[in-house]
């Protein structure tokens, strides 16, 4: 699947995005390593809220713990987004922040010595050793590649239907449905024969 506007693919949902948290929770784990723990709570925030590049990344403890839902202001776009944090996603944050001591909350969860966020270049980086560490392929995999696993998620929980895409635009904050379509990848003749089954 590729598209105009991102050459990145999305993760697949269970085989792929669900296979890569729960190997990044078990080796953080086993090797006692935090900054693993600290990815695998900003890669399940991307997957799970579909937040851009930049807002992911500054996101601190603080912003994401103890919390039903929370708005959050896309600097690309402005537009200002209600995320609910689900069931699943708060657990892994919670055993996250638990294994870490509870250490920095008021810092990015992923930052620098200076307790500055670290670089989009910094994240995609370690996050394709992390891929290629668990023989998980993907086209061009970056921070982009979570969002749009996210916006996939909501398209496949939509039946690959009309509805699913206009609520993957809403969600993303898309300014057109063609814009969703092209970032999806999906093609006008599947929204054609989408439409002839409505």
């Amino acid at each position: 699947m590729s598209t105009t506007q991102n050459p990145c693919e999305p993760l697949e949902w269970e085989r792929q995005f669900k296979r890569l948290l729960e190997k990044l929770s078990n080796e953080s784990r086993i090797k006692k390593n935090k900054t693993m723990a600290k990815y695998h709570a900003v890669i399940a925030l991307g997957g799970y809220t579909g937040l851009r590049p930049k807002a992911l990344l500054g996101l601190s403890w603080t912003d994401v713990m103890d919390k039903e839902s929370d708005f959050f202001r896309e600097s690309k776009t402005l537009y200002k987004r209600r995320i609910k944090f689900n069931d699943d996603l708060k657990n892994l944050l919670e055993a996250d922040f638990m294994f870490l001591n509870g250490k920095d909350p008021d810092f990015p969860i992923l930052h620098n010595r200076n307790g500055d966020q670290i670089t989009t270049q910094s994240f995609n980086a370690q996050f394709r050793k992390y891929l290629e560490r668990f023989e998980i392929l993907t086209q061009n995999p970056s921070a982009v590649t979570l969002r749009k696993t996210y916006g996939y998620r909501i398209w496949e929980l939509g039946g690959k239907s009309i509805e699913g895409l206009l609520a993957v635009q809403k969600a993303l904050g898309h300014r057109t449905l063609e814009y969703t379509m092209d970032y999806l990848g999906v093609s006008h003749k599947m929204v054609e024969d989408l439409q002839m089954k409505m």
